[in-house]
């Protein structure tokens, strides 16, 4: 049954306005890749003579009885199956198309799950925080759904992420979160550029069964001369393309290289930490329950940090901290409600603990109400900073001129060597090791012992596992180890540098064996190589992405 508070949560997270395209007068001009290449990732085009339609969504009611005065349309309401709203024409316009290839996509995200542990966390995060918090009253699309925040504070504090999760399903949640990701950064940037507001553009997604679609079009029928502007500058040859995701990936992280310690908004965040402090210092003298609130909301970001290992949800730490007084606390938290000095008191606590926003960031990804795709609770979920940064650096190396070589066979065990000496990411699929994985183990232990922050997967064969028991044990403090009974890839990845081909970690094939083996710093070869390895052995073994990465 649809309740009236159902309703007014609908009314209050609804996005109003709809916009559709009418693609039939389209003239596209590839800008990228200018060359042939089979099945690239994705495609930049210039495109002219679109079609723009905006509906505004829902009845006009009539607020009084005999009344003239009607509302605006104020809810996307079905009825009989066709749509009752306005729509209106606005505009035949020109602007720029980003095609992705989903299938190709799909791989670079396993990929990137895969190397960056921090994404795929706060990831999962969302996936659970989303699909248990959304109320379908109306429909499963966001038009017709929102945002529980009482659900959302109910599995902050309480809720359990499964052991085992449909991959299918939370790979299409990263799909759509990494389309909406790129789309508003690519608009922000490049609105920034052009030194002009994001109104003067309209943003437009299509997620298809095999290609997304991202359309960044003028506001205008006249035409601005952005795209002209655009397609001369940005889009001109691969190395000013590569300079426009070098600027994306500037403004979210500090030099542009993506890391925790770079991102510009904990940076941000770390500067204002000195005036909280004082004030909340000053605050807990005046009152002594400003200080049992301040612990309080340290437990619960505690909570959160031990069950889900990542970042807490920012958005929603103020509705926590009271929920969770209320549910431990209730004397306290009648004192709250009733007391002005002790609402003041949780503003400062809030300022003190929340970094603002989680993940996609307000200020580098989220974009004002009016010009976004989604509703503003949708965009908590479905934008990511980081992963966005990611996927821009797996395009950015699609620009490079770079390709892959291969190594020469009396450098194989030199080369590996030398690049795990200073690798914070080290992932080794290997069926078979004999005496030679010595040396490689020893430089791990080497490594551990320096207590050096990294991060080591390693891939081989069962029988393998179990004749070398005794060197693997040594490692197993540190480093994640998985056995499989068919494997045969070899793999090996040092940071930004993967390396396959033929060769095992053994003296046979190091030193004897006719092998080979290529090398290649391009982020979207690791991503793409490595992705479809993590995306066979999950299918093979019928394991989600929560037990893999348990």
């Amino acid at each position: 049954m649809v309740t009236f508070d159902d309703i007014t949560k609908l009314f209050k997270s609804i996005s109003l306005v709809s916009t559709k395209l009418y693609l039939d007068k389209v003239k596209p001009r590839k800008l990228f890749p200018s060359t042939s290449i089979s099945d690239p990732l994705y495609e930049i085009y210039s495109i002219s003579n679109v079609n723009v339609i905006r509906y505004l969504y829902g009845y006009r009611i009539r607020f009084k009885i005999l009344s003239s005065y009607l509302s605006p349309p104020v809810i996307f309401y079905e009825d009989q199956n066709k749509l009752r709203g306005f729509g209106y024409p606005i505009f035949r316009t020109n602007g720029i198309l980003l095609r992705i290839d989903k299938k190709k996509l799909e791989k670079i995200l396993y990929g990137i799950l895969t190397v960056d542990n921090y994404v795929y966390n706060i990831l999962m995060a969302k996936f659970f925080l989303y699909t248990k918090s959304k109320n379908n009253t109306f429909n499963n699309d966001y038009l017709g759904s929102y945002i529980d925040y009482e659900r959302v504070s109910e599995n902050i504090l309480s809720g359990q992420p499964a052991s085992k999760i449909n991959n299918k399903i939370f790979i299409n949640f990263i799909m759509e979160n990494a389309a909406y990701s790129l789309a508003y950064l690519l608009i922000r940037t490049m609105s920034s550029i052009l030194n002009t507001n994001i109104d003067n553009f309209i943003l437009y997604l299509e997620n298809n069964k095999n290609e997304i679609k991202i359309y960044i079009l003028e506001k205008s029928s006249e035409g601005l001369g952005f795209t002209e502007t655009i397609t001369n500058t940005i889009f001109v040859n691969p190395s000013s393309i590569a300079q426009f995701y070098d600027l994306i990936l500037r403004s979210l992280y500090k030099c542009g290289i993506i890391d925790t310690n770079n991102d510009m908004c904990k940076r941000r965040y770390s500067r204002t930490q000195s005036d909280y402090n004082k004030q909340l210092n000053i605050a807990k003298n005046t009152n002594n329950n400003i200080d049992i609130i301040a612990k309080h909301t340290e437990e619960i970001l505690n909570n959160w940090l031990k069950t889900f290992n990542t970042e807490f949800p920012w958005d929603f730490l103020r509705n926590s901290i009271l929920d969770y007084i209320r549910n431990t606390d209730e004397q306290l938290y009648n004192k709250i409600i009733s007391d002005p000095v002790l609402k003041s008191g949780i503003e400062i606590v809030y300022g003190k603990y929340s970094q603002v926003c989680w993940d996609g960031c307000m200020q580098w990804i989220r974009l004002p109400e009016d010009n976004g795709l989604l509703q503003p609770d949708y965009e908590i979920f479905l934008t990511s900073r980081r992963l966005g940064s990611r996927i821009i650096e797996a395009f950015k190396s699609y620009t490079s001129n770079s390709f892959a070589s291969t190594i020469d066979r009396n450098n194989y065990r030199n080369t590996i060597l030398n690049l795990m000496d200073k690798a914070k990411l080290i992932i080794i699929v290997s069926p078979f090791f004999d005496e030679e994985m010595k040396d490689i183990f020893n430089k791990l232990l080497e490594k551990f012992n320096r207590k050096e922050q990294m991060r080591v997967l390693i891939f081989t064969r069962k029988t393998t596992y179990n004749e070398n028991k005794d060197i693997f044990g040594k490692i197993r403090e540190f480093t994640k180890i998985y056995t499989l009974d068919n494997l045969h890839s070899k793999i090996y990845i040092f940071d930004n540098n993967i390396l396959w081909g033929s060769v095992n970690l053994t003296s046979s094939s190091l030193q004897r064996n006719i092998e080979t083996l290529t090398i290649s710093d391009s982020q979207a070869i690791l991503y793409d190589v490595l992705g479809d390895f993590i995306k066979n052995v999950l299918e093979e073994n019928k394991l989600s992405f929560s037990q893999f990465f348990l």
